[in-house]
């Protein structure tokens, strides 16, 4: 077999073996950064343990103000960071849909420029 020919035989098997692992394992860990980093900020920001310290008053300060100031702090805190974990749960979401979307559009986008060049 000539030099050519095993070099068109990988190039044309690379082509033809892409779409499978764009799909399968590409989009497997894709799925696997994308959860993970959304699981790394959710240990990050702590929420679990603001919520279970949400009834414990800051500074050893027992009186009532202290409760309440501590408990309104974890509040708003816990709802924070929820809402930037929500926000990037979404993130990654669509940076997902995006992977999976991408060689499609690339595939219209090529099939619109030939149609386009048959047609001049």
């Amino acid at each position: 077999m000539s030099a050519a020919a095993i070099i068109a035989a990988n190039v044309f098997g690379s082509l033809a073996s892409f779409p499978v692992w764009w799909y399968t394992r590409g989009a497997l860990r894709m799925a696997g950064k994308c959860f993970g980093l959304v699981r790394e900020q959710a240990r990050d920001y702590g929420v679990n343990v603001w919520i279970k310290n949400l009834f414990v008053p800051m500074f050893g300060q027992r009186d009532i103000w202290g409760k309440l100031i501590s408990f309104w702090l974890r509040s708003t805190m816990i709802i924070f960071y929820s809402f930037l974990l929500l926000m990037l749960s979404l993130a990654m979401l669509a940076a997902m849909a995006a992977w999976l979307a991408l060689p499609a559009a690339a595939v219209l986008v090529f099939l619109g420029q030939i149609i386009g060049l048959l047609r001049a």
